[in-house]
Order: C-alpha cells, then sequence, then structure tokens
C-alpha cells in the first residue's frame, strides 16, 4: 500500500483460499479504523467459507447475535491459525509485526 504522503506498507500471507480475505481485513484494520501495524494484524477476523461465518473471539455478542439470525455462524474461541497469518512492514515508521496466528514476529534490522 502506497499513501498520498509516499509512505509505504508491505503486506503478505503464506497460502490458502483465505489470503484475500485475511489481507483485506488488515488493510481495512489500518486505513477504515486507522489501527497500527499490531493492532490491525492482531484484531479478529471472520471468513465465509460458502456455508458457515466463521467469527475469531473479540466481536461484540450484540453483532454475532444479528449474524446468527441470518447466516449459519461458527465461533472460534480464540485467534486461530485457520484465519491465516498476515505479516507487515512500515517503511517509514521502520516496523515490522509478524502474525502470532503462524507463529510470526517483526524485526527491523538496521546495517
Amino acid at each position: 500500500i502506497e499513501t498520498p504522503m509516499n509512505k509505504k506498507i508491505i503486506l503478505g500471507s503464506g497460502g490458502s483460499k483465505r489470503i484475500r480475505s485475511s489481507l483485506v481485513q488488515v488493510i481495512s484494520n489500518l486505513i477504515d479504523f486507522k489501527m497500527d501495524l499490531s493492532t490491525a494484524v492482531h484484531s479478529p477476523r471472520i471468513n465465509w467459507d460458502g456455508h458457515a461465518l466463521h467469527i475469531e473471539k473479540g466481536f461484540r455478542p450484540e453483532e454475532i447475535l444479528k449474524l446468527n439470525k441470518k447466516v449459519n455462524t461458527n465461533q472460534w474461541e480464540g485467534l486461530d491459525f485457520f484465519f491465516g497469518g498476515v505479516h507487515c512492514i512500515d517503511t517509514h515508521l521502520k516496523k515490522a509485526v509478524g502474525d502470532t496466528r503462524r507463529g510470526g514476529c517483526g524485526l527491523v534490522l538496521k546495517y
């Protein structure tokens, strides 16, 4: 992602059919909700698999109740590997974040 102020954020994820939804949710967290890198990556996610809406723990219960009336849901107990691992680098702030769902960590090396 490159902003008009020339700020660059680089994102990636390991292979699975959930890559797109994981990346879009992190990008939305960064841009729409103005979250910092770590919060954006470690916020709960959802995923529609064609049969049920999978929901990580952390969403408001009243919103989940509304969803339960419209679609089949599968609520997870916490953040899970199933929802993919998104890893990010902010080149402007010189920060890196690895998704703990996949054992990730972020490290910036200075040379």
